[in-house]
Formats: C-alpha cells, structure tokens, sequence
C-alpha cells in the first residue's frame, strides 16, 4: 500500500523511571559541565497519535512517519516555585523510519526519532538507528491444503 494514515485520540498514562539518573544540561557560557538529577514521575491525560506510513516496490521498501501528543491533565507534583500547567507539561514524541528489503532474508532498517518530556527534561532528545536485520527461518509451518485438514 503506498500510504495509510492512522490517527488516535483518547486517554493515557505514562510513568517514567528516572530516580538515581542525571543529565548534563552544559551551559556554554561556563567551563564547567552541568550535571542535574532525574527525578520519576507519573502522568494521566489527554493523547493523540497520527502515523502516516506505506510501503513501495513489492514491500520492498516500507516508510512511516508519526507525531505523538500528550497533554498530562494529572501528574506528579512539580518541585516548588514550578508553575507549568499541561500545556507546558505536554510530551511531544516525532519520527520517521525507513526500512529497506536488500534481501528476502536481509534488511537495512533507519530511523530518527526526537521526543520531548518537560517534567523529566525541558529539552528535545534525539535518537538515531541504523540497523541491519538478517532472518533465518528455522521451521517453516507446514500450509494445509486447499479445503482440508492439515496433514499429520
């Protein structure tokens, strides 16, 4: 099919496990690093997915791209003097990938993905994948035939 689009809306939660981590948020203009702690959270709220995706050239090739919203309604506390309301707290996740079929047996797999979550960190994270998939098939099921049971 070379192109179906999804959309979803509805509601959802999100935990996140951070206690115990840190991230350096390195400020140029000084010589030192900024190392600042994560701290776990939980969130409920309003969500929204739009996933634009096909494929081309026998399935050969297979693309998708996506948006993912979500505008936390509910969520834990925010340490004091932290005023931010949903709309500011809203998580972001967007991407493309590509995948490309060298081989019945072989694949050469990409994707970028950039996400942001404000009451973890005020910043967009990026993320790059390069993957090259090789299959084996150890057993192969054995098809019935046509209008009967399969064979014992």
């Amino acid at each position: 099919m070379p192109l179906a689009i999804e959309t979803r809306l509805g509601f959802g939660a999100r935990q996140t496990f951070a206690e115990g981590g840190f991230a350096i948020v390195d400020d140029a203009a000084t010589p030192e690093v900024d190392v600042v702690p994560l701290s776990s959270f939980n969130q409920a709220g309003a969500e929204s997915l739009t996933t634009i995706g096909g494929s081309l050239d026998e399935d050969r090739i297979a693309y998708r791209a996506w948006a993912e919203f979500m505008v936390p309604f509910i969520h834990s506390p925010l340490p004091p003097g932290d005023n931010r309301g949903p709309i500011e707290l809203t998580n972001v996740e967007l991407g493309v990938a590509a995948s490309f079929k060298m081989l019945s047996w072989m694949s050469l797999d990409y994707e970028f993905r950039t996400s942001r979550q404000p009451q973890l960190l005020d910043a967009y994270q990026v993320r790059h994948n390069l993957l090259l998939t090789f299959a084996f098939v150890l057993a192969e099921r054995e098809q019935p035939p046509e209008g009967g049971a399969p064979a014992e």
